[in-house]
């Protein structure tokens, strides 16, 4: 007992729950037999009490001696059971079709010399990795370099949400306060100068990492070289630098766009779409997750475009050909999941062989403990599951549509049936694969709805005003009206005879397409454009329509992704203008334009100048108490070290415009 106590204190994880298990056993042991013992020498006569000792010193040796045998026995032969059944599964599995090696499902790497990731900036994530043991990076000074290039990233921050482009001022003013980029990196030094000398000087810092992107870019081919052998225990460095440079990027998009310098913002938009290509051949679940944020990032960009008239005919035509994705889409999200098969498959199978599994968690190191007979059967219930999830994805490839039901009926029946089995490996493995495709799809009706977008915007050009249908857009200015990839039904937009629309394709207005030249307008000043909008029909009193579409409560809406910092979920663009402009904090955003006319303009057309809204203002790292400056970076960009409800008025003042208050007074 006392060395069982002695391994209970000096161990941890699962090794410590079983000494703890045994300690108990033998804790029970001693009671019975001291129960038993009490019992005997009570009621039992003294010949047969010696009969019994006689027999029990003999007997008992030897019947541990048959368990000890009897257990060795049961693992050795349930060890040659278990192989010779895997064997024969996996003959049975490639018979039909299926393959038990990464090559066979990811190809042959390109050449060094044509690979994107084998050039800077990637080159710094390369790493080698022996089974069971830590990554050794290969360049380890190159990626130190861009890790310290990429915390210098400075999120523009809206002083007031809802904004449809940066405010440049606002994002000047950030820099010169000496803004924080990355979670916990050193602030960035601060800056003096105009707005304009400021940003330049800015973004001069990420030179270096974008000439090393452009020449990485022209290579044509694209393959991460993971060390397969090592199951799921990989690294994923090079993943946080394609998303980090994606926001940089989006970062640089969105400042040139409100600057004037479209062929600029284009040629990052190039290079945005480029790393999304990228991170598109990555094999594990990980590596998709990745792509498809990127694919959010990127649309911002072509969204801001619309709202400032930048994008130019032919920057469209690019732009609808980087959003065009066609049914081979889904091949990647079918080699990907092949590779997240292949990854828990071989994990499995090195524990069953007695092999070093790659992984060194406490569960897998527990499950060495486990006979090999029911490992078999939890493998060949994952691959299994997992097949038939392939299937549906195929499926998904061929009708254009994401049956999001059945993927969740297949894993909920998984789930079920594994519950009967020994082991928890298909119970805590697969049900993280239930919703990985309905966020593809989702991104895949973003980009749709950016398509249409475009063609919308090709229509105002021609027609200087939206259509009333979008049937009309048909096949002029588009070949076809999208799908909604869950429902295939054409996606549908919110307008209310307007000069704004948005076409849902989740629950958050943050995720969905928005177009809204009002608020566009109000955000630049422009009185005179808004005064154009009420000679084509638009005011500031129209009223909304009687009833709103009604929502599907279908399964496309399935696990939206969280707005944190979003405000209100949504904004109904069938409202009357009056609504729709409160929610939206039309007057805070005319104050911050610095126009008192559109002020008064919008005040005598019936808004309330008694309106709130949060209101963020920059504090310089100086003036942080301590536990903001351990935050600072978290909420650059995302919900402010100083953010608080204001009234119109009380905005006005903190922007130290006289004129303004006075008009409010």
């Amino acid at each position: 007992m006392l060395s069982l106590a002695f391994l209970i204190v000096e161990t941890r994880g699962g090794e410590r729950d079983f000494y703890l298990a045994a300690g108990f056993g033998v804790l029970c042991l001693l009671l019975s037999h001291h129960v038993m013992r009490g019992f005997v020498s009570r009621w039992v006569r003294h010949s047969v009490q010696q009969f019994l000792f006689k027999w029990t010193v003999r007997g008992v040796p030897a019947l541990i001696a048959l368990a000890i045998i009897g257990v060795s026995a049961f693992y050795a032969l349930g060890k040659t059971m278990a192989n010779s059944a895997l064997a024969k599964y996996k003959a049975t599995s490639e018979a039909e079709g299926w393959h038990y090696d990464f090559k066979d499902y990811v190809g042959e790497a390109p050449a060094d010399e044509e690979n994107f990731f084998m050039a800077k900036p990637f080159s710094g994530s390369l790493y080698t990795q022996n089974i069971g043991e830590k990554a050794v990076y290969l360049n380890p000074t190159i990626k130190t370099n861009v890790e310290a290039v990429l915390d210098l990233r400075v999120f523009p921050r809206d002083r007031i949400r809802k904004r449809t482009s940066p405010h440049l001022g606002d994002f000047a003013n950030q820099l010169r306060a000496g803004g924080s980029g990355s979670f916990l990196s050193a602030p960035i030094p601060s800056m003096e100068g105009t707005d304009q000398e400021v940003i330049d000087q800015y973004f001069a810092l990420f030179d270096e990492l974008l000439r090393d992107l452009r020449k990485a870019a022209k290579r044509p081919k694209h393959q991460f070289p993971y060390p397969y052998e090592n199951g799921p225990n990989i690294e994923t460095d090079h993943l946080s630098k394609l998303k980090g440079i994606t926001q940089l990027l989006n970062n640089f998009v969105r400042v040139k766009l409100t600057r004037g310098e479209a062929a600029g913002a284009m040629e990052h938009a190039r290079l945005q779409f480029r790393l999304f290509e990228a991170s598109g051949s990555d094999p594990y679940l990980i590596g998709q997750l990745v792509h498809i944020a990127n694919g959010y990032i990127n649309v911002h960009g072509l969204n801001v475009g619309l709202h400032l008239n930048q994008w130019s005919d032919e920057h469209l035509a690019e732009w609808d050909t980087f959003l065009t994705l066609d049914r081979n889409y889904f091949k990647q999200w079918e080699r990907c999941i092949q590779g997240e098969r292949l990854s828990v498959v071989h994990l499995i199978e090195s524990i069953i062989k007695g092999e070093e599994p790659g992984a060194t968690t406490d569960f897998v190191e527990d499950t060495r403990l486990i006979p090999k007979q029911w490992l078999v059967k939890d493998l060949i219930h994952y691959d299994t599951t997992m097949k038939q999830f392939i299937e549906l994805i195929r499926k998904a490839g061929e009708t254009g549509r994401i049956n999001q039901r059945n993927i969740s009926e297949l894993f909920m029946d998984a789930q079920a049936s594994g519950g009967l089995n020994t082991i928890p490996f298909s119970d805590m493995l697969l049900s993280a694969n239930k919703i990985v495709l309905s966020k593809a799809g989702r991104m895949m009706n973003l980009f749709s709805a950016a398509r249409l977008g475009i063609a919308i915007e090709r229509y105002r050009r021609t027609k200087d005003a939206l259509p009333g249908n979008l049937s009309e857009l048909v096949p002029d200015y588009i070949a076809a009206l999208p799908n909604d990839i869950f429902t295939g039904k054409p996606l549908e937009w919110e307008h209310n005879d307007s000069p704004r629309y948005k076409i849902a394709t989740e629950e958050l207005d943050s995720s969905s397409w928005t177009y809204d030249a009002v608020l566009a307008a109000i955000q630049a000043g422009d009185l005179d454009q808004l005064k154009a909008y009420t000679e084509g029909g638009w005011s500031v009193t129209k009223p909304g329509k009687e009833e709103s579409p009604d929502e599907d409560p279908g399964m496309a809406g399935l696990m939206p992704g969280m707005g944190i910092f979003g405000g209100p979920r949504k904004i109904d663009f069938n409202a009357s203008e009056t609504e729709i402009l409160t929610q939206q904090h039309a007057l805070h955003h005319a104050v911050h334009s610095g126009n008192t006319e559109l002020v008064r303009w919008l005040i005598e057309q019936g808004l309330d100048p008694n309106a709130t809204a949060n209101v963020w203002t920059h504090k310089p790292v100086e003036e942080l108490d301590a536990a903001d400056n351990i935050f600072v970076d978290m909420m650059m960009g995302m919900g402010g070290n100083d953010d608080s409800q204001r009234s119109v008025l009380e905005f006005a003042v903190s922007e130290q415009n006289a004129d303004m208050v006075t008009a409010l007074l």
